[in-house]
């Protein structure tokens, strides 16, 4: 990264929560201060902008190959939403071992985003 790139971090809140120590904080055995921490000063103090969002952002951008001239993005509880149905459909597809469709290739093309450029393999040896 060069020194004028900015870093954004979307978070549903200001304040981050240690997942794995929640159990302890239903037994009592901890307080939800204990394993909260607010992000808004640690992320000031390395000039990364903090955006505490209620609804969830989505945001697509084509891969690393430069240029990197595609990207979309949504905000809204919508999203929310949206993020799980596609963890679900990602899930299904897992289990039923199809890699793409035919209807997410579609979507790609709407969105001008292409996986792998095209090859053509020569096969008269």
């Amino acid at each position: 990264m060069g020194p004028s790139d900015k870093i954004t971090v979307v978070n549903l809140g200001a304040t981050h929560s240690f997942v794995p120590s929640n159990p302890r904080v239903a037994v009592g055995w901890r307080e939800r201060r204990d394993i909260t921490v607010d992000l808004t000063d640690i992320f000031a103090a390395r000039g990364i902008s903090l955006r505490p969002e209620g609804g969830g952002i989505a945001f697509v951008a084509q891969p690393q190959i430069p240029p990197r001239n595609v990207n979309w993005s949504a905000q809204g509880k919508w999203v929310h939403a949206a993020k799980v149905g596609f963890e679900r459909y990602f899930l299904h597809k897992v289990r039923t071992g199809k890699s793409e469709t035919f209807y997410e290739n579609m979507a790609l093309d709407l969105l001008g985003i292409k996986k792998l450029k095209d090859m053509q393999f020569d096969t008269a040896q």
